[in-house]
């Protein structure tokens, strides 16, 4: 699976361009942190629990026996992937989806922005930035951002999704039907990719997945 995912990640890097609306606009990335991590023995065990749940949930996940069972799990998981550990980081990021649901994306990537640079290890972060660059139809921001977010989490089945729905976006098929197909690996029933992944399939190898 890493590897599918590689070649995915290496297959979106430049695919598209930027919306000249926000090609002046940087993102911030890992190396631009404004603040250090917290030092490891402050970190380790929070960690490791976190990382013991969400292993126990994707597992229990893969294995669902039907679409509720599967929204339940999906439910938690998104609910762990949330968590940054820190109350000011939840708050800034809770402001941001106000920001980014009121439509007001210049706010919600500043507040993104400023996340990031206080915890620039965390892939939900940067999912969320890239939610609000494709809204903004920055397509190659979101692009990197989502690339950046599989690097933290490889098991991120929702930054797959967005990938395989850029690369539909932009009409490359096959591509899109890849993500779609490794989000289906990770979440057999995740709503919505299932049958688009299906239709690709019949479009382009003329049967079903």
């Amino acid at each position: 699976m890493r590897a599918i995912l590689l070649v995915l990640i290496l297959a979106t890097s430049g695919a598209f361009a930027s919306n000249p609306a926000h090609a002046q606009r940087s993102r911030s990335g890992p190396a631009e942190s404004r603040t250090a991590p917290p030092s490891e023995p402050e970190r380790r065990f929070p960690e490791t629990r976190h990382q013991s749940r969400a292993d126990q949930l994707f597992e229990r996940l893969a294995a669902a026996r039907d679409e509720a069972e599967a929204a339940n799990l999906t439910e938690q998981i998104e609910r762990l992937w949330q968590r940054s550990g820190s109350d000011t980081i939840d708050l800034l990021m809770t402001r941001a989806r106000e920001a980014s649901a009121g439509k007001d994306g210049v706010l919600a990537l500043d507040l993104l922005d400023s996340v990031l640079a206080l915890k620039p290890d965390w892939a939900e972060a940067y999912n969320r930035r890239a939610t609000v660059l494709f809204q903004q139809q920055d397509f190659d921001g979101a692009m990197r951002d989502l690339r950046q977010t599989l690097a933290l989490e490889p098991r991120h089945f929702q930054a797959l999704a967005g990938i395989g729905t850029i690369f539909q976006r932009g009409g490359n098929g096959r591509q899109a039907l890849a993500a779609f197909k490794e989000a289906l690996k990770i979440n057999p029933h995740f709503k919505g990719i299932k049958q688009a992944a299906e239709k690709l399939a019949v479009d382009h190898d003329g049967q079903n997945i």
